[in-house]
């Protein structure tokens, strides 16, 4: 069935210039809308890219802020560490120095105790030399000494023997123009001993060693025979005489008539009376010049004749 023209004027195209221009518009509309859509996205894009990009760049900066910092400190740490390695290779070298000096000062010394060994070897030696040569003189002295003893001894002995005859009188005043051997007759009277003038060998007065103020000097007088000489001795010891019995003006005091001892004996007889007294002996006595000790009646006498014999006094 065919159809009229005017059936098909209906689905033709409006093709006329005002169509085809608002069909344009429409599709430039849409470009451009779709244009700025998409400018709007990249400009907000771009403000994101932008604000990340500004962000990290400012961290970034912080960043080399910090690290610039920490290159400063780490500049400055290396200087410390520079002073500080430079202060260390000068006390190195200080140390070199001291180090050297001490060396020396050790050598030195080295040297010092070396020379003071040897010359204290040396002292060692001398020093054993003067040990032995001590010894050697040493001895010779207790020689000398033990000489010595028994030359003082065999001289005491013999000025002993030299007075066994001898007796001396204490406690007689000095008178002027005095007879002492009138005295020594007295004595004889009063003892009822037989005395003659001619039984009187000497009488003299002595300086006694220990020399008293208001204490009259010692009358020694040497006798004929050792019997009377003790027989005296023992009769006066007995008798008790006094100034009076011996007819002397004056304050009555007692007189006493004694072994004649040397100095030494009579040092001896003081020691031995000190000894005696110390170790509560009895009886200490001399005859004929020579000393004795007794501890008790019952007990045997010990003759005293030199210092080490008051060791016996125990």
């Amino acid at each position: 069935m065919s159809r009229t023209p005017g059936e098909h004027s209906n689905s033709v195209p409006d093709l006329t210039s005002e169509n085809i221009t608002r069909r344009k518009r429409g599709y430039n509309d849409d470009l451009t809308e779709a244009l700025d859509q998409f400018s709007y996205k990249m400009i907000e894009k771009w403000n994101e890219l932008k604000l990340e990009f500004t962000q990290e760049i400012s961290e970034i900066k912080d960043s080399l802020k910090n690290l610039n910092e920490t290159t400063n400190e780490l500049k400055s740490e290396i200087n410390h560490i520079r002073e500080e390695y430079t202060r260390m290779q000068k006390t190195v070298q200080n140390l070199d120095i001291q180090q050297n000096d001490t060396q020396k000062e050790v050598m030195s010394l080295q040297k010092s105790m070396q020379y003071h060994s040897d010359e204290q070897d040396d002292l060692k030696k001398k020093t054993e030399l003067h040990a032995k040569n001590i010894q050697i003189i040493s001895t010779q002295l207790e020689d000398v000494r033990c000489q010595n003893n028994k030359l003082k001894s065999e001289l005491n002995e013999r000025e002993q023997r030299d007075r066994l005859l001898n007796i001396e009188i204490v406690g007689v005043p000095e008178l002027k123009d005095e007879d002492l051997s009138g005295i020594i007759l007295q004595l004889g009277k009063r003892t009822s001993l037989d005395i003659k003038i001619e039984d009187i060998v000497r009488v003299n007065r002595v300086t006694p060693i220990s020399k008293q103020d208001g204490r009259p000097k010692h009358i020694v007088a040497k006798l004929s025979t050792r019997q009377l000489k003790d027989n005296l001795i023992s009769q006066t010891r007995k008798c008790r005489v006094t100034t009076s019995d011996l007819n002397i003006p004056g304050k009555v005091s007692p007189v006493f008539v004694n072994e004649h001892l040397t100095v030494s004996n009579k040092s001896l007889l003081k020691k031995t009376k000190e000894a005696a007294k110390l170790k509560e002996y009895q009886y200490t006595w001399i005859k004929n010049c020579r000393i004795f000790v007794r501890k008790a009646a019952t007990l045997p006498a010990i003759p005293i004749k030199e210092e080490e014999d008051l060791r016996k006094i125990v």
